[in-house]
């Protein structure tokens, strides 16, 4: 968390003055600072605009993640309040890039989409795509005609290798709500179903040369729910950790982690660091657990020089099975554990929230399709994205979702809001399908409206209102609400 000085030249006051900024944002601002001369020479050089705007959502990305990682490690106290506090200071100052990158417009985000995608920067390309709901509109898609349109980085996206990107953009083109169908419409729904299913993928970086052996993870990781990341070499292997440090797991060649990346004589004395080192040494990556493979030889040397500096080693070639109890192990760890848990929690909860809101005039999306995972996420969820999700069921109002509304407002281990909020699904549905209420169901709201909790009872009353009883069904419900009359 050290301080790197930044050098400009004041022409007002023809001098030179410094400015000291925390490390991981150097590499950003000497970027924008390249960015700004380029646009003062010849502002309207088109991409150095959308160049920009990465620059700018990426200085913000890296700053947020510094932030991160310092809270964990002020959780463990590793780190002192004081740099925590910095820390903070420091993010709410780079916020401002992200009012800078605003200014740019919708077109200018779609450029840096197509930018982010090109480069394989999921960060920004996800910062891109929520900036894009926010100003884009269903006439930047391409609906059938000539020439290319600013939007087809969008379309573009639900294609993406990486599903965080496709999440991000099937959610998008939902806010935007087009009026038309477009190319690869059929994505979107079965995009945002997979997004509200999601239980926690674990990204994993591997870092080896090898094709073969590289070619074997690849395709024998998925089997354990981890989504891989490749690199060849150690100068893209690092350039991947710290882009985008938010691994669960880095793979390690054990001779790519031996290679020198930097060297130096600094005062009289050499000075080297190594792939290990760098990855060991760095707080964007010193926190990810790591797999160091090679033969067994190189590895039973391997042990006697990194010890417990590595999490598991692991002979190659190996079998599957070996291969998933290593995984296994490693992601018994409690803090990765909560890492996954939290970003599908993130994941689950965007893709609900989208569809809760959604504009349902001129709908062109088949968004009745998603009610089966959305009464899904009724059980085993955290109360934020349940109530969430009954709203989206209260918009929809589809019978098929009336059984699990019933058992959700029923079960009395459930939270009196999700409960009331259930109901009031239930009387939305009744409402617009009038339905005829089965006996079954028809007895649970006639003994919870003498029994449950006031607020129960006022929603059961509308919801009764709304369904289609019969005239036996209404006057014995109006007779249990009758005042008795005192005999004193």
């Amino acid at each position: 968390y050290g301080e790197y000085i930044f050098w400009r030249w004041n022409k007002d006051k023809d001098s030179l003055e410094m400015k000291e900024v925390p490390d991981f944002a150097y590499n950003e601002l000497l970027a924008e600072e390249t960015c700004y001369r380029g646009l003062r020479l010849d502002d309207n050089y088109e991409p150095l605009w959308s160049l920009l705007i990465c620059v700018l959502l990426s200085r913000y990305n890296e700053a947020d993640l510094a932030l991160q990682s310092a809270l964990q490690k002020a959780r463990t106290g590793e780190i002192p309040e004081e740099t925590l506090t910095k820390l903070k200071n420091d993010l709410s100052k780079i916020k401002k890039t992200i009012i800078a990158s605003s200014m740019g417009g919708k077109e200018y985000f779609y450029r840096a989409l197509k930018r982010s995608l090109r480069d394989n920067d999921v960060n920004v390309a996800i910062l891109c795509l929520r900036a894009i709901g926010q100003s884009g509109d269903f006439v930047d898609l391409p609906t059938g005609k000539k020439g290319p349109m600013i939007g087809d980085p969008l379309i573009e996206a639900l294609s993406h290798p990486d599903k965080r990107i496709r999440y991000a953009s099937a959610g998008t083109i939902l806010k935007i709500n087009p009026s038309q169908p477009f190319p690869e419409i059929g994505k979107v729904i079965p995009i945002i179903n997979e997004a509200l299913g999601e239980s926690g993928i674990r990204i994993v970086l591997v870092i080896e040369p090898d094709t073969e052996l590289r070619s074997f993870l690849k395709n024998e990781l998925p089997k354990f729910n981890c989504f891989v990341i490749e690199a060849l070499t150690s100068e893209a292997g690092l350039k991947a950790a710290k882009k985008f440090p938010t691994e669960d797991l880095i793979i390690l060649n054990n001779k790519t982690a031996n290679e020198v990346v930097f060297s130096a004589d600094i005062l009289g004395r050499q000075y080297s660091e190594t792939v290990f080192d760098s990855l060991k040494e760095d707080f964007r990556t010193q926190g990810i657990p790591l797999i160091m493979i090679g033969s067994k030889e190189e590895i039973d040397k391997a042990k006697e020089i990194y010890q417990d500096k590595v999490d598991e080693y692991l002979v190659m070639p190996t079998e599957t099975e070996i291969l998933g109890n290593i995984i296994y192990k490693v992601f018994q760890r409690e803090d990765k554990q909560n890492d996954s848990k939290t970003r599908a929690l993130q994941v689950c909860i965007s893709a609900v929230n989208t569809l809760a809101n959604l504009d349902l005039k001129n709908n062109i999306f088949p968004y009745l399709e998603t009610i089966g995972h959305l009464v899904g996420l009724l059980e085993n969820r955290p109360d934020e994205i349940r109530e969430t999700a009954i709203l989206a069921l209260n918009r929809f109002a589809h019978p098929s979702a009336i059984p699990t509304l019933v058992k959700t407002f029923t079960n009395k281990e459930n939270s009196l809001l999700i409960r009331t909020k259930a109901v009031e699904a239930l009387a939305s549905i009744y409402r617009k399908n009038r339905e005829a209420i089965t006996d079954e169901d028809y007895l649970i709201f006639k003994k919870s409206i003498i029994e449950d909790e006031i607020e129960i009872q006022q929603a059961i009353a509308l919801a009764m209102g709304n369904a289609k009883l019969t005239s036996a069904q209404r006057k014995e419900l109006f007779e249990l609400k009758r005042p008795s009359i005192s005999t004193e």
